[in-house]
């Protein structure tokens, strides 16, 4: 998964690289953002690759109009998890949480 992904974390990197990033990019941001997490997490938590998903959650959280930036928060708090950082992952869903509150999710809505 790792080296068939590689392409795609280099396109990942130039594009975090970038200055800024257009409104219309960000959905390709979150989807790059995805597979590095999915790289990283298939080659044994790769720190390197889940950093950069972690970037690419955090630029595109900023981008993101509010109800789109749930599923990224909670992938990013994932993430940080696989990092072993566990302070920054437990604020990370903290954050989801009083988001989702703030929302006013029904208790039968999924929270995966």
């Amino acid at each position: 998964a790792a080296v068939r992904a590689s392409p795609f974390v280099d396109g990942l990197r130039r594009l975090l690289a970038a200055e800024s990033v257009a409104t219309d990019t960000a959905e390709l941001l979150v989807t790059l953002a995805d597979l590095a997490y999915i790289a990283g997490a298939c080659d044994g938590d790769n720190p390197r690759t889940l950093e950069l998903a972690v970037a690419a959650y955090d630029r595109y959280i900023r981008l993101a109009p509010g109800p789109a930036r749930a599923n990224p928060m909670r992938m990013r708090a994932e993430a940080l998890l696989r990092l072993r950082r566990p302070t920054d992952a437990f604020a990370a869903f903290t954050a989801l949480h009083a988001r989702r509150l703030a929302q006013g999710i029904a208790e039968d809505d999924e929270v995966a």
